[in-house]
Formats: C-alpha cells, sequence, structure tokens
C-alpha cells in the first residue's frame, strides 16, 4: 500500500475527505474492513458532505464496534476536521 511505503512504520493523523462519494467498489468495502487499512493511524477524520453522511456514519459505527486503536470523528468541513486534529497534540 502506497500510504505504508511512506510512512515508513511512522502513526501518523488522517483526513478521508470523502465528499461526492456515491458507492465504493467491493475491493474497497473488503479492504477497509481489515486490520491493514488502518495500520499506522493515529487518529481519523472523516469530512463528509451530506451525500455521504450516512455512509461516513456507518464507516464510524463499525470502527466504534471494533474498538478502533485511535480517536475517530465526522466532519461537515476540513477546516473543522484539521482544527480537531491540532487539539490532538501528536
Amino acid at each position: 500500500m502506497m500510504r505504508e511505503k511512506l510512512m515508513k512504520g511512522i502513526r501518523a493523523p488522517i483526513v478521508v475527505m470523502a465528499n461526492n462519494v456515491v458507492d465504493a467498489a467491493p475491493d474497497a468495502n473488503d479492504f477497509l474492513s481489515t486490520g491493514r487499512a488502518l495500520k499506522g493511524v493515529s487518529a481519523l477524520a472523516i469530512v463528509a458532505d451530506t451525500d455521504v453522511n450516512i455512509i461516513a456514519k456507518t464507516f464510524l459505527i463499525i470502527l466504534n464496534q471494533k474498538k478502533a486503536p485511535f480517536p475517530t470523528e465526522l466532519f461537515a468541513d476540513k477546516y473543522a476536521a484539521h482544527r480537531w486534529l491540532d487539539k490532538l497534540k501528536f
């Protein structure tokens, strides 16, 4: 995975821009359900517009059920997401 190669074992906060997402391919859903998708993530901020809020909230529920080992939050805009990540002090 490209992110793993770039990060070289370092954990970092991630902002996922989920705007204008209509559907996810089955391969993407399979990948997101694995631990590998979250490897190296220290916090996850999901930015979603109104069209994908239900999908993003469902993703958050799945993460919470798996007890994600990092803070996870949903935002309506990227600026709020970045402010939240800045407050976490990584």
